[in-house]
């Protein structure tokens, strides 16, 4: 047998960070696998790090390094330019007080600026100018929820270095001091060459093989047999004069201190930890310590949340929502929905699909499992030649809906120029009761068509509708 020096751990496609932990969203090919970097640039409504960050969401207090796309207020008002010259004169507006590192168009920010913090919105957070100058009211803040990203800073451009890998909080120090090999207040300074461990106080081995690894003192020997990679039960701190001794199930690392992680088959591999085999349910990464990011669950974290009710994420085992399903969505997993599924499939997709020949994009039927819902309504919109809306009482009430209907508007308005892009089929029910707020733009651009009560009325609906598609 043959000892062999292993070389440092690489991520798999896709990951990238410490412990591999992050799944990144570039354009197009791979990313940095220290930093997340895409060089083809981030996916459409996703911006840095590593394609991270959501544009519907910011992600600290004032986010003025906000650099989403989202291009609407509070109130649905549509913003304007940044960068027209009326802006720019009248408050001296300049590169250096954006995130951008230029004035941007039509898009929420929160500049630092002293002149604009004394108008009172950029002590809240992204917001933009919703008209000209001599008219009244042309400020208003955006839409964003707050929401964390298991990483800290204004842009949450620092990694939680955590023992156990717990989150960290939002300044970036940890609940329970910082994992073995990183030191000072927010874990972000790697032990001094020749040290490791907890603190960095332990000294590494006398060896000729370079430093050992900041967290476990290990040289990262393993073996070689018959030509293939085999697990060293454990190793002493030295490359040049290694021991093996037997470490029990469920244990590894120096002197077998370090506990498995949640490990399908209940052991890991004696030098690094990994789990063979994999994870059960609920958890990911090499060692299985990391919990499955939030909106994934089950094996390998493949499974995609249902519509938990106000967005939340579901239990990260079983894939159940502790507080119910939104409003349209019924079952255990809240992944089945009532009354417009039943539409789609017994009058949408017969008179589309079946008897028209277009090639439809269901969400209920086509969104592929594993796939993150962000990820499916993204591609999906982006696929096809007009998005339609079946819109009920329900519909309005889900927030995932909302997110579904404002990102098909921003496909529609950014890469289509025109919202004709999007169709509103309207159910008696809504029609009926008033024309909500949320959708009167498409209202006003007679981009809908009631459905209508009576059966006679049918056959000059659906060709109606195809007239629209043909438009």
């Amino acid at each position: 047998m043959k000892r062999v020096l292993f070389s440092a751990q690489v991520c798999p496609l896709g990951k990238f960070g410490w412990q591999c932990k992050f799944s990144f969203f570039c354009a197009g090919g791979d990313c940095d696998s220290d930093t997340g970097y895409c060089p083809s640039g981030c996916k459409k409504n996703r911006y840095v790090p590593g394609s991270q960050l959501l544009s519907l969401y910011r992600y600290s207090k004032l986010a003025h390094g906000y650099l989403g796309n989202i291009d609407r207020t509070e109130s649905g008002k549509q913003c304007v330019l940044w960068n027209s010259t009326i802006f720019v004169v009248f408050y001296g507006l300049l590169a250096s007080f954006f995130p951008d590192k230029e004035i941007p168009g039509a898009v929420c920010r929160n500049p630092l600026d002293k002149v604009l913090n004394r108008l009172g919105l950029t002590h809240k957070w992204p917001w933009c100018f919703s008209n000209y100058i001599e008219e009244a009211n042309h400020m208003e803040s955006c839409d964003l929820p707050l929401r964390g990203c298991g990483r800290f800073g204004e842009m949450c451009e620092f990694e939680c270095h955590c023992k156990n890998e717990e989150p960290c909080y939002q300044l970036g120090s940890c609940p329970h001091g910082c994992h073995p090999g990183w030191m000072n207040t927010t874990c972000q300074t790697k032990c001094e060459s020749g040290r490791y461990g907890d603190g960095c106080i332990s000294n590494c081995g006398e060896c000729k093989s370079g430093p050992c690894n900041i967290e476990t003192g290990e040289y990262w020997v393993g073996a070689l047999q018959d030509g293939k990679e085999r697990s060293v039960k454990q190793v002493t701190l030295c490359y040049c004069n290694c021991s093996v001794t037997e470490c029990d199930p469920g244990r590894y690392g120096a002197n077998c201190s370090e506990v498995c992680g949640h490990c399908l088959s209940g052991s890991c591999r004696f030098v690094t930890g990994a789990c063979v085999g994999g994870c059960i349910p609920g958890w990911q990464g090499e060692k299985c310590q990391a919990a499955c990011d939030d909106f994934t669950y089950g094996d390998n974290c493949s499974s995609s949340c249902g519509a938990c009710r106000g967005l939340t994420s579901c239990d990260k085992e079983t894939g159940l929502c502790a507080e119910g399903c939104e409003p349209e969505f019924v079952g255990q997993l809240c992944l089945d929905s009532g009354q417009e599924l039943m539409f789609v499939l017994k009058k949408v997709i017969p008179r589309l699909e079946v008897n028209k020949s277009l090639k439809l994009i269901v969400r209920d039927r086509d969104y592929l499992p594993g796939i993150p819902k962000v990820d499916s309504i993204m591609n999906g919109l982006q696929e096809s030649k007009r998005t339609i809306c079946i819109v009920s009482k329900k519909y309005l009430e889900s927030k995932w809906r909302d997110y579904e209907l404002n990102m098909a508007k921003v496909e529609a308005i950014e890469d289509r120029g025109s919202l004709d892009y999007v169709i509103l089929i309207m159910l008696p029910e809504v029609y009926n009761d008033g024309i909500p707020h949320k959708i009167m733009d498409l209202i006003k651009k007679d981009r809908f068509i009631e459905y209508p009560m009576e059966s006679c009325a049918y056959d000059d609906f659906w060709e109606r509708l195809m007239g629209m598609l043909d438009q």
